[in-house]
Formats: structure tokens, C-alpha cells, sequence
């Protein structure tokens, strides 16, 4: 909780910062005969009076996108969970298709546009799903392939004694050990899905909080774009906060780590 609230100060400081500094900057603009900077970059409260203004259409819009987000970050934790167990079942599997995996996530994503276009058509709902799935994907799998990497080989052993099955050992001894580290790439996954479903926007929607920002871009609506921006990492902010608590219910024994 604590620090939760130690981000809400540093937010609002970080907002009042640059109201106050704009200001200034403005004044001086202005004074010289120059075009003010919130032409450019508008203030928070700029910013403020346009997302009430234009609530409707914003909320709807990020609505559409957050429930894309989810259902990218869903599928990459099923998935990621899914590839775990067999890399842990066939050991030959993880040497062979991690480091393919690796690579393709060092790719950069926008290098997929084309190919999601060619797959799913331009502005397809399964398409922008993908790339929020696929850039959720790799920290989960990541992260989770190391935790499990980090369980006792002793502990294993007395699994295989206790007559464990190989899925039992994963759900009941190696899964729960992993939970703490799982939770910890939630919190990179939830942001990165959001940011996915936002680009994948970009390649074509009727809706969503992507397609203002491209459409306030190109029709020089400053306001309306960081209203939007600034949506979207609130957003993110506000899934990062629920995972803690989600966390804390969990792994009550990750409290105040």
C-alpha cells in the first residue's frame, strides 16, 4: 500500500512539475512572439479539459482496447504455462525452440506488422489480439522458465519418491513455487499486452484508443493525442496496482517484499 501511495505522490508531483514549468516556458514564448508550447506539448490541465470533454469517446475507445489487451494477456499466460510444461517434460524441446524464441523476441514488433496484415487482414480484431499476445508472451515464459528452473532437484526427488506423476509435481510443487516470480512478470506482461493491442490499432481499427491517437497525430490535435497517452499509462498503472493485490491474496507470504 505504501508504495502504491508513494506513486500516486510522485504522479501528481510529476504533473504539477509540469504545469508549473510549461507555464513558465509559455510566457517566455509568448512574450518573444512565438508560438506557445502547448501548440505542441499541451499542459495537464489542457489535458484534463480534454478528457472531460471528450469522456465518452476516450473511455469507449480505451474500453475496446483494454478488453483486447486481456484477451492477448490471457492467451499469453496459457500459453507460456502450456510451453513450460513441455519444455520441463521434453528437455530436448527447451534446447531447441527457446532459443528460436529468444530471437524472434528480440525482433523488433513492428516487424510483424506486415505479416499480421497478410494473415489476419488489415484492422482484424484476431490480428491486433496477436500482437498484444505476442509481445505479453515472452516476459511470462521468460521469467516463468527460470523460476522453475530454480526449484530444488532434491525436492524433485522426493516427488518422484512420493509416487508424484510429472503434472502433479508441476501443479502442486514446481507451479506454486514459480507464483511469486509469475506474479513479478504480470506486472511487465499487463503494461506490454496494453501497448501491444495499442500498436496493433495503428494498422487499422474503427475503434480503439490506437486509432485516436494516429487520426489527433495526423490532425494536429495535440490535446486529444496526450489525453489519450496519458489513458493508457494510467491504465497500465491501474493493472499493475490489482496484480498486488492479487498477490498479496496469493502469496501472502510476498507481503512488503
Amino acid at each position: 500500500m505504501k508504495k502504491n501511495v508513494f506513486i500516486l505522490i510522485s504522479l501528481i508531483s510529476i504533473f504539477v512539475f509540469w504545469q508549473f514549468i510549461e507555464d513558465l516556458v509559455n510566457i517566455e514564448r509568448v512574450g518573444a512572439g512565438q508560438i506557445s508550447l502547448g501548440a505542441f506539448i499541451p499542459t495537464p490541465l489542457t489535458i484534463a479539459t480534454v478528457i472531460s470533454a471528450q469522456s465518452r469517446l476516450l473511455f469507449t475507445a480505451l474500453s475496446v482496447t483494454l478488453l483486447r489487451a486481456i484477451i492477448g494477456f490471457l492467451f499469453a499466460l496459457l500459453f507460456a504455462i502450456l510451453n513450460n510444461y513441455i519444455f520441463i517434460a521434453f528437455p530436448k524441446a527447451r534446447q531447441f525452440f527457446l532459443p528460436i524464441m529468444l530471437a524472434v523476441n528480440s525482433f523488433p514488433i513492428i516487424g510483424f506488422s506486415p505479416l499480421v496484415i497478410l494473415l489476419f487482414g488489415q484492422g482484424s480484431e484476431i490480428g491486433i489480439v496477436f500482437i498484444s499476445f505476442l509481445i505479453a508472451y515472452f516476459p511470462i515464459l521468460i521469467t516463468l522458465d527460470k523460476a522453475l528452473k530454480q526449484v530444488s532437484v532434491d525436492i524433485l526427488d522426493l516427488a518422484r519418491l512420493w509416487g508424484f506423476s510429472r503434472g502433479e509435481t508441476f501443479v502442486r510443487i514446481q507451479f506454486p513455487f514459480a507464483l511469486p516470480h509469475l506474479f513479478n512478470s504480470f506486472k511487465l506482461a499487463l503494461p506490454a499486452s496494453i501497448i501491444g493491442a495499442t500498436l496493433g490499432e495503428w494498422l487499422g481499427t474503427s475503434i480503439g484508443i490506437g486509432r485516436i491517437v494516429v487520426l489527433s497525430l495526423y490532425q494536429l490535435e495535440p490535446g486529444l493525442m496526450y489525453s489519450a497517452l496519458i489513458l493508457i499509462t494510467l491504465s497500465s498503472l491501474f493493472g499493475v496496482f490489482l496484480i498486488d493485490l492479487v498477490e498479496n491474496i496469493v502469496c501472502p507470504w510476498q507481503r512488503g517484499k
